[in-house]
């Protein structure tokens, strides 16, 4: 978790754009949230099914419950060096409308 933290909010303080940040373990739990994750488990979210499958996920547009301002949801899977699934990182993006 340490690790991801630091990434993650250096990520986070560089590019403006993104409104929250996060990685995910296999089984849906937060390894980190910057802000800290408003669910326990993403495993039944559509990001997280979508991308421990392997693939990347766009949402459509909707209203953040952070900012209340228009973003998409954006993930993709993370990958051991076997190429197999292990997790999950995604972000929300400010939309600018």
């Amino acid at each position: 978790p340490k690790k991801h933290q630091v990434l993650l909010d250096e990520v986070l303080a560089q590019h403006h754009s993104i409104e929250a940040i996060w990685t995910n373990d296999p089984k849906g739990r937060f390894i980190y949230s910057n802000p800290p994750a408003g669910i326990a488990n993403a495993k039944v979210r559509d990001w997280f099914k979508e991308s421990i499958a392997g693939k990347e996920f766009v949402s459509p547009v909707y209203i953040s419950a952070i900012t209340r301002n228009p973003c998409i949801t954006v993930s993709l899977p993370i990958k051991d060096f076997s190429g197999k699934n292990i997790g999950v990182i995604g972000a929300d993006l400010k939309l600018h409308i």
